[in-house]
């Protein structure tokens, strides 16, 4: 690829633990250059309230799964406060922040949107005008229409080792087969899931007592870093391409899926965790 000069991005995201450590880290990284901060409202294709995710967690994952979607879309707003409290009493700095307060504390732009493909996200994007447009898992697919937008590229940071462990859960997926590595991607966007060619790539060893939970917020923070390195690639001409070759894709697991998780001990989370990430 050419070298392009990258000076306005737009992130798009969910208001989540995982996506906001990508965000702080990347906002922080280029503070004026982000223009615009796009958070989606919707989940499966469509706009649904909390107490249908839970009811739809219960009913396709069991009782054993439905506190992790239930932590990691709401609870966690919690952690981040008990977590600022703590870490202000010991003298140091925040681990996690809201979407809201990364925005408040870096003055990016924020919108919403149940459709990203809709006319009026398309116009508010070209006013926007960004170079560059980076999700972090964002759960809509991006239409030609968006993809156009932005001059340079947009990319896609992805917790897995594609072209293996396409979809929303790869990291569940992973540990459920006995991978001896998990790691992340940073990737090209196209109009399918997880297809586009492979920018960076970093896998690490498949941690022994780790949660799902942990494992996701390391795997992010990693992606976070790959991504800059990538956009720098990008800007020197010296960023190579790999289209995929292969692969798999993996839905969300069902019921199934998760009782064999959890009867090779495979944790969706674990309260240490949440300590050692958010303290």
């Amino acid at each position: 690829m050419p070298g392009q000069r990258v000076e306005r991005i737009a992130i798009f995201v969910i208001d989540g633990p995982y996506s906001n450590i990508t965000l702080s880290r990347l906002v922080e990284h280029y503070r004026e250059k982000v223009v615009l901060v796009c958070n989606s409202r919707r989940r499966k294709g469509k706009r649904i309230s909390f107490w249908h995710r839970v009811k739809d967690a219960y009913r396709k994952r069991g009782i054993c799964f439905i506190t992790y979607p239930t932590f990691s879309r709401s609870y966690y707003k919690a952690f981040i406060q008990i977590g600022a409290a703590v870490n202000r009493l010991l003298g140091r700095p925040k681990k996690v922040y809201s979407l809201e307060q990364i925005l408040r504390r870096y003055g990016a732009k924020l919108i919403h949107t149940s459709n990203v493909n809709s006319q009026e996200i398309i116009q508010v994007l070209r006013q926007a005008g960004p170079d560059l447009i980076i999700t972090a898992c964002f759960d809509q697919l991006i239409g030609k229409d968006v993809l156009r937008v932005p001059g340079v590229a947009a990319i896609n940071i992805h917790p897995g080792l594609l072209p293996d462990y396409r979809g929303p859960a790869p990291t569940f997926w992973a540990l459920l087969h006995g991978e001896n590595q998990v790691g992340v991607t940073v990737h090209l966007i196209d109009e399918t899931f997880d297809t586009g060619a492979i920018l960076k790539q970093r896998a690490i060893e498949t941690p022994k007592k780790k949660s799902i939970f942990a494992m996701n917020y390391q795997l992010m923070k990693i992606g976070a870093e790959l991504a800059i390195e990538a956009v720098a690639e990008v800007e020197t001409g010296t960023c190579k391409a790999v289209k995929q070759q292969g692969g798999r894709y993996f839905s969300y697991p069902g019921l199934d899926d998760i009782w064999k998780a959890k009867k090779k001990g495979i944790r969706p989370y674990s309260f240490s965790d949440f300590v050692r990430c958010f303290i």
